[in-house]
């Protein structure tokens, strides 16, 4: 995903400052509850995870989270509450991919 690699998240290359995409997402961690964080890190590390259909994603693969491994090495506990944010996050990411297919065939 973009913004995801060390390069765009680690100091700023001008300035040596820290990236603002960091500062910002430092900001909203602040605000979230463990269960909207724990939801956070597993959407995060299961972002390459997706269903995919002709028009392009369609859901994530739910399977990854329910395995205790995955879990494990994210250091998340699967709860139902935290399974929730996982598909609000979801959500948002599938009506941002539709934007961007509807502006690319716009093109």
């Amino acid at each position: 995903m973009p913004g995801d690699s060390e390069e765009e998240t680690g100091p700023c290359r001008e300035t040596g400052d820290r990236c603002a995409r960091e500062v910002e997402l430092e900001g909203i961690v602040k605000g979230l509850s463990i269960d909207a964080l724990s939801a956070l890190l597993l959407f995060r590390a299961a972002r390459g995870q997706w269903r995919s259909g002709f028009d392009g994603a369609t859901a994530l693969d739910y399977s990854v989270f329910f395995s205790d491994r995955f879990a494990e090495v994210v250091g998340v506990e699967v709860t139902r509450e935290v399974f929730r944010f996982v598909k609000v996050a979801e959500d948002e990411a599938l009506r941002i991919f539709g934007e961007w297919r509807e502006k690319k065939d716009e093109e």
